[in-house]
């Protein structure tokens, strides 16, 4: 017979109820401001009218620029973008919010910066803004700052643990893990859904295409990123191209979609069959991955992963065009069933067998970089610390061979503009910065750690994750798996090295939020997670379980919107917020409707737009375009400034570190000589025959650089920028040709910062060599 409960257990158990209750609308508050402030604006707008008196020109005076004070709001602060301000002059919205003041300040018009503290503008007919009677506003969400986010996030993870706390020890019903009557219909109705979605991401449709300034096929009116050539040229090399078309190409590194989608590309063309292999590889992995999560966990967790993966937006920005970066969505979703296969196996033949899947996956893009480590802690979570050495070893060696048969059989460099960013980024960890530096850092890293979190996967489901880890306790209590919880963390070790970093890493910045997509690799661990939290949902009231599907369905509703978008013509500028905040690669944001208005909407398969007999672009648009295209060229024209200066600097460098190597050299020459003469091994007669001069010691790439009298020239760091040209034309001929100039620039930078690199070796081995010299000639000659 159960116990009679006493009366002196109701108030506790009303005590119970009360904190539930408000621990959970805690827990909903703290949420919606979590997802306010990192993922989408929640909450209304403020408008707030700037008052003339409060507008000062900037600077000087002799720029277009006036500044404002703002500080009510979250601003940008470069590399990471958070500001979401909206700048108006009357009722006219501005276009461009800037990364840096330049533009601004030299060219006028739409354009604003949000900084700490205040906002830099312009007006946009170049008058003056206390004067001209225009009205200026600011609109910025409400509850948007640095405090509300945080204290948000810090809120939010009490809560989880306070829920924890709650439910300890309270007992639940196990839930079956029976298989589902309609698996085969969630299975083809996922898997049509997601080949749905990336067929409509392809032809003028890319994402990774028509948010920046695209390349267009002629013929077809198919859209194609900027950096196009880049990734055309892996094919001609698997096709046996001659070595003058893929010579010092960047991205030699990643071969594996190439190899892969060559026998597509031979039939269709480069880029028909790789949007084909495209599609086909994701698709596979998609199916395979559903069967093993069939298998693993259930049909009904399997089911859920299904249909979250169906509307996956990092899938469909990728998939539509033929590129290496095709391969992240399915390398990194087996990755993860790899992790899991090493954590429940103890075979060694199983180990060796996935260790070398995961080696050759890393020949796609460069996914070991969050997934080797992740491997090394699952093996060394289970204590088979033998067997995480030897996987180690293991998946190194694909990747090894391959780079060294590009050295040794191709003589390509392995360093170049894009892959010595992080080997630069790591060099500059070995300079600390000072205390304060560290704690600035450290006191922005949360803030800018979620925005990363949220923006890196699309916003929906990161926002799934926290919500299901909050509910968790109280519902599934399912522990983190071993394989989620090393990539998680490997994820943010990768987060930490990269914004640690103390200074500028040379080229590309890889701080900040601006990148976001470098951490694309860990959804899988959210999946899973979210998947294996349903499979073993305990029975719960209808009610409850309605709110569960209604979570999840809001979820799959929001990626579905960003992954249609671009077909459906961004419904509310979902599609189009997303994407730029999972890769800002341009400032112009309103291009991305401007090319989904020009080119059409038309997948693979449709090339011809119908005429309708009006016409397809309007005056406005086109002088759109021709303003996105000139702030194309400006920027591009800016980084060969960048790399103008910085070649000078380096070859600079490099002429005094060769004369003082050459100089080293000569002291040791003229020691030995010396000496040589003083022990009578040589007569007076022929030391002044084998005496050498400064000259002798100079290498020939030194020697260019020493005659090279533009390096005593002060205007061969003077930033000159050349007129924009006025045609549309003659703009896209001048960013072809000064693209082709920037390209040429960075590999003349890379080789000079190569030859600086030897030089300081050669410097520091002839001072060795003095040292060893002076202490070898004075020790005594004998013991």
């Amino acid at each position: 017979m159960p116990p009679i409960p006493s009366r002196s257990d109701a108030p506790s158990r009303v005590l119970s109820g009360m904190a539930r209750v408000l621990l959970a609308l805690l827990t909903a508050a703290s949420f919606l401001l979590v997802f306010h402030n990192y993922g989408l604006d929640l909450l209304p707008d403020r408008r707030i009218r700037v008052d003339p008196a409060q507008i000062t020109p900037y600077g000087d005076g002799k720029t277009f620029a006036y500044v404002v004070p703002f500080d009510a709001s979250e601003p940008d602060r470069w590399p990471t973008m958070r500001s979401r301000v909206r700048f108006f002059e009357d009722a006219t919205a501005y276009r461009l919010r800037l990364r840096v003041l330049d533009e601004v300040t030299v060219t006028g018009g739409d354009r604003f910066v949000h900084e700490p503290g205040r906002i830099v503008f312009s007006t946009l007919d170049n008058t003056d803004p206390r004067t001209n009677g225009h009205a200026y506003w600011i609109s910025t969400p409400i509850w948007y700052t640095v405090a509300t986010g945080d204290a948000a996030m810090l809120v939010f993870l009490a809560c989880v643990v306070g829920w924890h706390l709650l439910c300890r020890g309270a007992a639940r019903e196990p839930r079956p893990h029976a298989p589902i009557r309609s698996w085969r219909g969630h299975f083809w109705g996922a898997t049509a859904l997601f080949l749905a979605g990336l067929y409509c991401n392809t032809g003028s449709l890319p994402p990774y295409a028509i948010t920046s300034f695209p390349l267009v096929d002629p013929a077809t009116g198919y859209t194609y990123n900027g950096d196009h050539v880049h990734f055309r040229v892996l094919f001609d090399f698997v096709n046996g191209a001659n070595r003058s078309v893929w010579d010092h190409a960047i991205l030699l590194r990643r071969i594996l979609f190439p190899v892969l989608g060559w026998p597509m590309m031979r039939l269709f063309g480069f880029e028909v069959g790789g949007i084909l292999t495209s599609l086909a590889l994701s698709t596979a992995a998609f199916a395979a991955s559903l069967s093993f999560l069939r298998r693993w966990i259930g049909e009904n967790g399997a089911a859920c992963a299904g249909w979250i993966m169906a509307v996956y937006p990092g899938a469909a920005y990728w998939a539509g065009l033929p590129y290496t970066y095709a391969l992240i969505f399915p390398a990194s979703l087996l990755l993860m069933l790899a992790l899991v296969t090493l954590a429940e196996s103890r075979d060694w033949r199983t180990l060796a067998m996935v260790s070398v899947g995961m080696g050759v996956a890393y020949l796609a893009y460069d996914l070991a970089i969050t997934f080797l480590p992740a491997a090394f802690l699952v093996l060394c979570w289970r204590r088979r610390f033998g067997a995480a050495v030897v996987s180690t070893l293991i998946q190194i060696v694909p990747l090894a061979l391959w780079l060294l048969a590009l050295v040794r059989v191709f003589h390509q460099p392995l360093q170049n503009g894009n892959s010595g960013i992080y080997l630069s980024i790591l060099s500059e960890l070995t300079h600390p910065a000072g205390l304060e530096w560290w704690l600035s850092q450290a006191a922005h890293a949360p803030g800018y750690g979620s925005d990363i979190f949220f923006a890196s996967n699309f916003i929906f489901i990161p926002a799934l994750f926290l919500a299901v880890v909050a509910l968790n306790p109280s519902t599934s209590r399912i522990r983190m798996h071993v394989a989620e919880a090393a990539l998680l963390l490997s994820g943010l070790a990768f987060f930490a090295v990269l914004n640690l970093a103390p200074s500028d890493s040379g080229g590309w910045e890889m701080r900040g939020n601006w990148i976001s997509r470098l951490y694309q690799p860990i959804f899988p661990a959210l999946v899973l997670f979210i998947s294996r939290w349903w499979q073993d949902l305990p029975p719960v009231p209808r009610a409850v379980r309605g709110f569960l599907a209604a979570l999840l369905a809001g979820a799959t509703l929001g990626d579905a919107l960003i992954v249609f978008g671009p077909i459906l013509n961004d419904p509310w500028h979902l599609s189009r917020d997303a994407f730029y905040r999972f890769y800002d690669h341009t400032d112009a944001h309103f291009v991305y409707d401007e090319h989904l208005a020009t080119f059409g909407r038309r997948p693979l398969g449709f090339t011809r737009v119908i005429d309708s007999g009006e016409p397809r672009v309007t005056l406005e648009q086109l002088q759109n375009q021709i303003a996105a295209a000139k702030q194309s060229l400006l920027g591009i024209r800016k980084a060969i400034w960048d790399n103008r200066v910085a070649l000078h600097n380096v070859r600079t460098a490099l002429r005094d570190v060769g004369r003082a190597a050459a100089q080293q050299h000569l002291d040791l020459y003229s020691k030995q000589l010396a000496l040589r003469r003083f022990r009578g091994e040589i007569t007076a007669e022929q030391s002044m025959n084998q005496v050498k001069t400064l000259d002798s010691f100079i290498s020939p790439e030194i020697r260019e650089v020493i005659d090279d009298a533009s390096l005593d020239s002060k205007e061969s760091t003077d930033m000159i920028l050349p007129p924009l040209p006025p045609t549309a034309d003659e703009v896209r001929a001048a960013i072809v040709k000064d693209s082709a100039e920037l390209t040429s620039l960075e590999h003349e930078v890379t080789k000079a910062e190569n030859e600086l690199t030897a030089a300081l070796a050669d410097q520091t081995q002839a001072i060795n060599d003095m040292t060893r010299f002076l202490n070898a000639s004075s020790a005594p000659s004998h013991p």
